[in-house]
Order: structure tokens, then C-alpha cells, then sequence
């Protein structure tokens, strides 16, 4: 017997008679022999001729311009020519999975979860932005550390041998030259919205290109469109475009045992939001693609399927720094939310960048609005009431400025005051009519004599504000029988009576509700009141929350139905949560069931005539003369600057 090599096995054979005869007595060494020539070849280091050829792994081309995401293409471009450059660090955990790359059990038993375990890049980009509507760059990526482990394919399987793709996972690599032409196809007047489009062509560069994963092998091309809008500050963008690669595979993906890559859609969609108090944009991006084949001979079916449809999520920051904000950096991190190749378990990148302005830096809104301001100030100025304060800054151009309060360099007099009460005509309701002063609606500029209109003169009513009866006490006349108005608190000297168990309120209390109601009407500044429904401790608590909520709601039905507007009103019910006096003894559970009325907004006149939130009565005007008023001097024309402030914020 003689033993031939041949690529990746040995063959046996029988040589002649002879040999046949001392079979029997040699069979176990020759079989030792053999198994452990097999056992030499599986364990030898493969030649670099025998790794399969790999694929440009790495699913996010990081974007290199001044204004763009890590993933993001924005149609944003500078409005004068720049240079700029950028490099950027990145860190993959298991971009590409053993079940990514096979299905056999027995294989992803034996295997760890990564064939590309840990991934580092840097990619180095380099470019310039030309007449606000072309941007050109050349980024070049490259990894100095990756590590991972091929899949441990079962060695007693021909299959291994014959079809099981075997990879570099360790080493560095130099990857695929990107040239990017980026072009503004359109925006709008007022540049919140832009549309650009990008053609990047990767040049085969450097040994990442065949077998590490660095790159594809061979001139390939992405053409994309960008569009963006801006709503207030938030900043919505979207990329979506086609990767046209050549088509490989690992393993067979034919029978759902490999993977393989052609041509691909690829889509991204984010937000940037800019924070100018710490010179920040943060930003959340979604990311992914799917292949584009249907069924084809090399690679078979691509189009969403598992393996070719990762999508990822990215959140990152990006700060300014420097002189005119030239410089910029910042973090992001994500993970993949659907997996495929090239979707890490965990993913981190960080760039830092710079950009040389070769002129001025303002935007053509900018720019107009310092020309038109300029062109004012070169104006003329004109004052027309020779007050000493030009048309443009004063507010009555026909009326000369009087130095008199309440501003004395508006350019307007002082404001009419007929009757002299203090309130000027425009704000006065009885400008011929002067207030009196009596403590009752003292700004609205008309005397009262009645105020409540409940037929007692004020000066005899002991509750002038509250439509009341005459009593003989001097201490009750003119107030209402069953309430009384208490701070934020309308408080009621009777109960409302309901029907026992129920929410029909009791006619017995009618008259307590109309005086609830007549102060809601005179008291127009009285915003919103809460009306509350409390129990005793007597039944389950939520049956006593249920009926006290529901005799709340019925009282302020009756007071919407007798002339309240129902926008004034709310309700509650307590239950027994809220007791006011013990429940022990019935007097005291009686005082608990009970209905309160509460004020929630009340406004409090001012003395401009204007209202206001409760709070401390405004004190009157005092008399006290302003200093004199100095005429305004014409300024000088400004120059229109031609570069930004040193430090000014300019994300969006």
C-alpha cells in the first residue's frame, strides 16, 4: 500500500498481491500511520492561497464633513471654501457571528459567538467644501487590531475539506480608498430644507482588501441622496442610496449555510438636536441596508433575508471648540437591533476634526440682514415732533416727548388723564367719572356706589362685594345668608343636603347655590374653582370616593345650568381621605360630609388696568418726578463684518 498527498487529503491503495498477504499483520500500524498524517494536515497553518476571499465588513462608512452625523450625509455646505479634515476611532464587538457564517450545529456548538470577535478602526478623511454647493473628500480606513477565531468545522466531515470557508480574524489591515463627490441639488429660500446627492467610488488600497475584511477587492461604488428639514431646531435627516460591490460568499448561502454579498440598498434616518449652552448637537441615528439579489448564482438570495438586513441604532454628541468654532468632537455609541453581517452586539466611534474657513463664514440670511441693518443706519434719521428722539426709536412721531412719567423716553406724553383719578382715559372705563378710591374695583376708573347690586349702598354694606340682605346687625347687612367669601375660599355656613346614598341635591339647598353662583357672576376675576366632595369613614372607602365625586360633578352641573360658565368649574371627590373633624361620634362625621369651595385662579387688578395672577395688592402709583430725558444721538453706520465672532456657537 501507498499513500499519495494530494490538496487537502491523502488517498490509500492497494500496490500489488504481495502486499495484500501481510495485511493482516500491518493493518493497525497502517492506520495509525494514516490517522496521524490526516491528523498533521488538518492541524498545519493554512497558506495564505487557501483563505477565502472576504468582503468590506464594516456596515457604517463614517461621514466626514464639518456639519455631518458619524453615519448622517447632510446636504448642509458652508457658505465660503474651506478645508477640513477628521479622524475617527471605532470599536466593533462581534460584527460578524459564527451563525452568521454557517448553520451546522455541531459547528456552532464547538465555536465562539464571533469569527470577527473585536474589530478597531481609524479612518482618516481629508477634503474641502467649494461655492456653498460642492463638497469633494478622500477618506481612507484602516484597522490596527482585530482578533476573532474561524469556526470550528468538524474535521471528520469532507465537507469541511471541500466547501468550508476558512478566513483571516487576526491582524491589522489597510482598507478601500473612499472618494466622495458630494453636489446641492436644492433648498429653500429660507433654508430649512436641502436636498444633495453623493457619488462615492473605494478604491482597492492595501491588504484589507482580499481576506480580512477590510475591503471588497475591486472598484466599487455607492450613490446616495440626502434630504433634511428643519423643524424649530430639531433637524430631521434622511439618506437613502445603492451600493453596487461584487458578489462573494462564504460558505454556501444557497443551502441557508453561508452568507454572501452583491449589491445593496442601503437607508439611514436621524435628528440633531443643538444645545448652544454647551456648545453641543446630539444627535440619534437608525441605520441599515439589504442585499439586492433575488437569485443569484454566486451569492443566491439577498434581498431581506436575515443575514443581509442588519439595522443599527447610534446616539452621539458633537462638540465646538476653538476660534470661529473650527474645531469639533465628539462620541457616539449604538448597538444593532436587527442582526446580519456587519451589526455589532456593541459599537463605539469618536472623531475629532478641524475646518479652515478661506474667507468669511456667513450665510446669505446673515448676510442680508447686517447689509439691510447697515443700509438703516445710514439713513437719514428724521424727528419729526423735534422731541429730540428720531422716528425710527419713537413711539408717537406726531406727538413730542414731555419727559413725564410713566416713561419718559418713549417719545410719547404723558397719557391723558380727564377726571384725574390716576387712570388714564385709555384704561379708565368712566374717564369723565373719577374713581373714589373706596377699596371696591379701585382700578377700573369708576365710582361705586353698589357694587354687588344688591340694593345697599356700599357705604352700608358690610359685604359690598357679596350680593347680600338687609339685616338689622350693621355687621350682616348686605351679606348673603349661607356664604362667605374667605380668602381662596368661597365657605359655605350650611351644608348642601343630598338624598341619602345619592347625588340628587335637595331643594332645601338651592338658595346656597344660587349665593355660590351670584359670586361667580360678580366676581368675573375669579378664574376657576374647585368644587370638592368629601364623606365620613361609614362604607367601603371607594364607594365613598365614588359617591363623593359624583355629588361634586352634580353640584357643578347645577351651578353650569344657573349661569356659570362651565370652563370656571371643576370637581373632585375625596371620599373619606380628607376629614375635618373626628369620626367618632356623629357629630363629627356630620361636619365631614360636606362640599367645599375652592379658588384655584383669581386675577387681582393692577394699576395699569391689566390682570394678574393672585398675589400682593400692587401698591399706587407714586409721584416721584423721572429724570429728564437726554435725546437719543444718531448712531454711526456699521460696517458689515466679514467673519463670525471668535467662539460663536453655529451648530444646527
Amino acid at each position: 500500500m501507498t499513500v499519495h498527498e494530494a490538496p487537502g487529503n491523502f488517498s490509500i491503495c492497494c500496490a500489488s498481491p504481495a502486499v495484500a498477504l501481510n495485511l493482516s499483520n500491518r493493518m493497525n500500524a497502517r492506520r495509525l500511520l494514516v490517522s496521524g498524517l490526516a491528523l498533521v494536515g488538518f492541524l498545519a497553518p493554512l497558506d495564505a492561497s487557501a483563505q477565502s476571499r472576504t468582503f468590506h465588513l464594516d456596515r457604517l462608512d463614517v461621514a466626514g464633513g464639518p456639519d455631518d452625523g458619524v453615519v448622517l450625509v447632510r446636504p448642509k455646505f458652508r457658505k465660503t471654501p474651506n478645508l477640513f479634515a477628521q479622524v475617527g476611532m471605532g470599536y466593533m464587538l462581534n460584527p460578524l457571528k459564527t451563525s452568521t457564517l454557517t448553520a451546522d450545529a455541531i459547528t456552532l456548538r464547538g465555536s465562539g459567538r464571533g469569527v470577527i470577535e473585536h474589530q478597531v478602526t481609524t479612518t482618516l478623511t481629508f477634503g474641502a467644501q467649494l461655492w456653498d454647493r460642492w463638497q469633494f473628500a478622500l477618506t481612507l480606513p484602516f484597522s490596527p487590531y482585530q482578533a476573532g477565531a474561524n469556526p470550528a468545522y468538524p474535521q471528520d466531515n469532507d465537507f469541511f475539506t471541500a466547501q468550508s470557508s476558512v478566513v483571516t480574524t487576526s491582524g491589522g489591515w489597510v482598507g478601500d480608498l473612499r472618494a466622495d463627490a458630494r453636489v446641492l441639488a436644492w433648498r429653500s429660500e429660507d433654508e430649512n430644507a436641502a436636498v444633495a446627492t453623493q457619488l462615492s467610488i473605494f478604491a482597492p488600497t492595501g491588504n484589507g482588501t482580499t481576506s480580512s475584511f477590510g475591503g471588497d477587492g475591486q472598484v466599487t461604488a455607492t450613490a446616495l441622496v440626502s434630504g433634511e428639514y428643519k423643524m424649530g431646531d430639531v433637524s430631521v435627516v434622511a439618506n437613502t442610496g445603492v451600493n453596487l460591490r461584487p458578489a462573494v460568499r462564504l460558505n454556501d448561502p444557497r443551502k441557508n449555510n453561508g452568507v454572501g454579498v452583491g449589491n445593496e440598498w442601503r437607508w439611514a434616518l436621524g435628528a440633531f438636536l443643538p444645545v448652544p449652552a454647551w456648545n453641543l448637537r446630539a444627535g440619534v441615528t437608525i441605520f441599515g441596508q439589504t442585499g439586492l439579489e433575488s437569485d443569484d448564482p454566486v451569492v443566491g438570495k439577498t434581498l431581506f433575508t436575515a443575514r443581509n438586513s442588519p439595522v443599527e441604532w447610534l446616539a452621539e454628541g458633537r462638540f465646538r471648540f476653538g476660534e470661529k468654532s473650527s474645531w469639533w468632537a465628539g462620541p457616539s455609541v449604538g448597538t444593532m437591533i436587527l442582526g446580519g453581517y456587519g451589526a455589532p452586539d456593541f459599537r463605539m466611534t469618536a472623531v475629532i476634526g478641524y475646518r479652515e474657513t478661506l474667507g468669511d463664514d456667513l450665510s446669505d440670511l446673515e448676510r442680508r440682514r447686517l447689509e439691510e441693518e447697515a443700509a438703516r443706519k445710514r439713513r437719514p434719521r428724521i424727528d419729526t415732533d423735534k422731541d429730540g428722539i428720531f422716528d425710527d426709536v419713537d413711539a408717537c412721531v406726531l406727538e413730542a416727548e414731555d419727559g413725564e412719567p410713566p416713561d419718559p423716553t418713549d417719545g410719547c406724553p404723558k397719557p391723558k388723564d380727564s377726571d384725574g383719578d390716576g387712570i388714564v382715559d385709555i384704561l379708565d372705563k368712566c374717564p369723565t367719572q373719577a374713581e373714589d378710591k373706596d377699596g371696591i374695583e379701585d382700578f377700573d376708573g369708576c365710582p361705586e356706589s353698589d357694587y354687588d347690586g344688591d340694593g345697599i349702598e356700599d357705604d352700608d354694606d358690610a359685604c359690598p362685594e357679596e350680593p347680600g340682605v338687609q339685616a338689622a346687625n350693621p355687621d350682616d347687612n348686605g351679606c348673603p345668608r349661607f356664604i362667605r367669601l374667605e380668602g381662596k375660599q368661597i365657605r359655605i355656613l350650611q351644608q348642601v343636603q343630598f338624598k341619602t346614598a345619592s347625588a340628587d341635591i335637595l331643594p332645601v339647598s338651592f338658595p346656597i347655590l344660587e349665593e355660590v353662583a351670584s359670586v361667580l357672576k360678580i366676581h368675573t376675576r375669579i378664574g376657576r374653582i374647585s368644587i370638592e366632595g368629601h364623606t365620613d369613614n361609614r362604607g367601603k372607602p371607594e364607594t365613598n370616593r365614588k359617591l363623593s365625586d359624583s355629588r361634586a360633578h352634580s353640584v357643578e352641573r347645577w351651578l353650569a345650568q344657573h349661569g356659570v360658565e362651565a370652563v370656571r368649574l371643576e370637581a373632585h371627590g375625596y371620599g373619606q381621605d380628607r376629614p375635618i373633624a373626628s369620626n367618632n361620634d356623629d357629630g363629627g362625621r356630620a361636619r365631614n360630609r360636606r362640599v367645599e369651595f375652592h379658588i384655584l385662579e383669581q386675577a387681582v387688578p393692577t394699576p395699569s388696568g391689566s390682570s394678574g395672577t393672585t398675589g400682593k395688592a400692587p401698591t399706587q402709583p407714586t409721584d416721584t418726578p423721572a429724570p429728564e430725558a437726554k435725546p437719543v444721538q444718531p448712531s454711526a453706520p456699521v460696517p458689515v463684518p466679514t467673519t463670525k465672532k471668535t467662539n460663536e456657537f453655529e451648530f444646527d
